[in-house]
């Protein structure tokens, strides 16, 4: 704790026998940041590229052909392959669970089946 601030929140008044302000005395004009809300797009960007005026999902990355890729076309497209993963993985999990008992059989079998040949 710094000297001379009083931290008792129940009373928030200075102590009379401290020469300290406050915080509400500490702060200053300048820890207060106005965001003017109707400013416009700067025309660059930090690296000095020039910022294009469209949505951000219109933008195009890379021209394969004739064909131009967006950020749209990546995302609908990646969606879709990690949903199509998603279920793969999902039907997998409940066929090997309808077959345990068959699949710890075989199992079962093979082992027998190794140490018998060995």
């Amino acid at each position: 704790m710094k000297p001379g601030y009083n931290f008792d929140f129940d009373n928030n008044k200075k102590d009379d026998n401290s020469n300290s302000s406050s915080f509400e005395d500490d702060k200053k004009k300048s820890d207060v940041i106005k965001i003017d809300l109707n400013e416009t797009k700067p025309d660059k960007n930090w690296d000095g590229v020039k910022v294009s005026d469209g949505e951000w999902i219109d933008k195009e990355l890379f021209k394969i052909g004739d064909v131009s890729i967006t950020n749209k076309t990546v995302i609908i497209s990646s969606t879709t392959l990690i949903i199509i993963i998603l279920v793969t993985v999902a039907v997998c999990l409940a066929i090997s669970y309808w077959k345990r008992k068959q699949i710890a059989e075989g199992a079962r079998r093979a082992s027998t089946f190794i140490r018998r040949k060995s």
